[in-house]
């Protein structure tokens, strides 16, 4: 959904687990940080993900607008992305929340699939490879990830219920959330979204 938008509309995208991976990539010191915590069983901390994030967001252009794919996950977050954007002299539109049943989550996970190379992520129900195992744009092997098993996706949907439900009260109260059913198509739901994103602009 978000890549649709930043070819539609030009916006700038964030994905903190994709900035962590480029950071992964280029940063021998940083590997060996996030190496040790992942060692010691524990994850990248709220402010060291704050710090990346608005450095990525100082040295992107987003002039045209930009979104945040899948943070705040917490209210704490939520807090942290209002400091970052007051440095950055820019507000928040809208927290669009996509609402899903359980059990369709899992029966769509269960059908991903990831290429082993490049990432890019398909689905045997709706976003099938050209050849089966194969990736279409750089021929990697697909795979299945580990955090999608049926049992791993349950497990998540209680996490969200415990930490990530409170960002979309937050929101909420802030009169900033836009929720969309999106147990449809891919088609069904880009369109749900292209729609709100249209009725945003005009505001």
């Amino acid at each position: 959904m978000a890549k649709k938008l930043v070819s539609d509309y030009g916006l700038a995208h964030f994905s903190t687990g994709d900035i962590i991976r480029e950071k992964l990539a280029n940063d021998p010191e940083f590997k060996a940080e996030f190496d040790a915590l992942i060692k010691a069983g524990k994850l990248l901390d709220d402010e060291r993900t704050k710090q990346l994030l608005l450095e990525k967001m100082q040295a992107t252009d987003i002039s045209k607008g930009f979104i945040l794919d899948g943070y705040p996950r917490t209210v704490n977050q939520a807090h942290d992305l209002e400091e970052i954007l007051k440095e950055l002299g820019l507000k928040l539109n809208a927290a669009i929340y996509f609402s899903l049943p359980e059990q369709v989550a899992v029966d769509r996970l269960t059908r991903r699939l990831q290429c082993s190379k490049c990432g890019k992520i398909y689905n045997l129900a709706s976003v099938k490879p050209k050849v089966s195992g194969i990736c279409d744009d750089c021929g990697g092997k697909l795979i299945t990830r580990a955090d999608d098993e049926a049992e791993t996706i349950r497990t998540r949907f209680r996490e969200y219920e415990e930490k990530t439900r409170p960002v979309v009260d937050y929101y909420k109260g802030l009169g900033l959330l836009y929720e969309i059913d999106v147990d449809d198509t891919v088609e069904e739901n880009y369109k749900k979204l292209k729609s709100l994103v249209e009725t945003l602009k005009k505001e």
